[in-house]
């Protein structure tokens, strides 16, 4: 997946961060995950999204 692309299946939305490379979120409703993909998927954050979801990563 490429930084400008973003996959929507269902009520999942997924997206690359900006500026890293190995870092997505996956959306459903207001629930957000914050993931790691460097071969193995590491969850970093899940919980409710807000303006301070993103800082930090």
């Amino acid at each position: 997946m490429t930084q400008s692309r973003e996959l929507t299946q269902g009520y999942l939305n997924i997206r690359k961060l900006k500026g890293h490379d190995t870092l997505y979120r996956v959306r459903v409703g207001r629930v957000c995950i914050i993931y790691r993909d460097e071969g193995d998927i590491t969850i970093e954050y899940v919980g409710m999204r807000n303006e301070k979801t993103y800082r930090g990563f």
